[in-house]
């Protein structure tokens, strides 16, 4: 539900998250908004900016701040091409994305930020401007330097957020946790399962449209993606799927799945 703008208070717009020094496990809807360089930054200086006894915060503002640290330049050094494109952003993409998601609340009209939710406190972590691969993914950094042929590319926090924008793969992932300790996963016992989960039905009593159509996303999108990234060890021939460098960290974000261990 998109918030109001008369002024009022939209209950809905309450995101309860207590703050952490810890990263925060997050929805597919959260890890799609935090995806984003700009949209980060968007929120890190709103974080810093945003007064609460103030009626509300200029857009212009806001634009100015977000292209002196993208073009690296000071306010006063910022050139008439570099503001535009951070104010037309703003006002096009991302300020309506921020408030259709209850983190914001703006005014078209005048430009300006309303209300900002306080409870952005939980991406304190993930908005930080000095927050290191180690930090975001432990223990990599340490595995990847015993073996240097590996050759393995980093996994940028943008990366890492994409693949858990959509819950298919959220699942998947949890699903793949929580019976780690079976020495690999089974593609159809993985598929039977999702469409399960997805379906709200016990497992096995699905349609075979149903199950057909997941083992099809599974196999040809979701897997390839997470192997690609050195999330997943997936053979596609066998059908059979195993952690990679990358798994346990990322797991670390996901939020608690029940019902997803045999």
């Amino acid at each position: 539900m998109t918030p109001s703008r008369d002024g009022e208070s939209d209950s809905n717009l309450k995101i309860i998250a207590p703050s952490s020094d810890t990263l925060p496990e997050l929805t597919p809807e959260e890890a799609n908004l935090l995806n984003n360089t700009r949209r980060r930054r968007i929120l890190k200086i709103l974080s810093n900016e945003f007064e609460e006894d103030e009626n509300a915060y200029p857009v212009s503002d806001l634009a100015e701040i977000l292209a002196s640290w993208e073009n690296n330049k000071g306010l006063d050094e910022i050139e008439r091409q570099e503001y535009k494109r951070a104010y037309v952003s703003l006002k096009q993409t991302h300020l309506p994305f921020l408030e259709n998601s209850g983190h914001v609340k703006y005014c078209d009209n005048n430009m300006q930020v309303l209300e900002l939710n306080k409870n952005i406190s939980k991406y304190d972590k993930i908005i930080s401007d000095n927050i290191s691969e180690e930090e975001l993914f432990p223990g990599v950094a340490e595995i990847r330097t015993k073996d240097k042929e590996w050759g393995t590319p980093e996994l940028t926090l943008n990366e890492g957020l994409s693949l858990l924008g959509n819950e298919r793969r959220q699942f998947t992932l949890q699903y793949l946790e929580n019976n780690i300790d079976q020495p690999y996963c089974d593609l159809s016992r993985l598929t039977d399962y999702v469409v399960a989960w997805e379906e709200e039905i016990e497992v096995g009593s699905h349609f075979s449209d149903d199950r057909q159509s997941a083992y099809a996303g599974l196999r040809q999108f979701h897997l390839p993606k997470l192997h690609e990234k050195n999330i997943i060890d997936f053979d596609k021939r066998r059908g059979t799927i195993r952690e990679d460098i990358y798994f346990e960290p990322l797991t670390n974000l996901l939020p608690d799945y029940s019902s997803v261990k045999e």
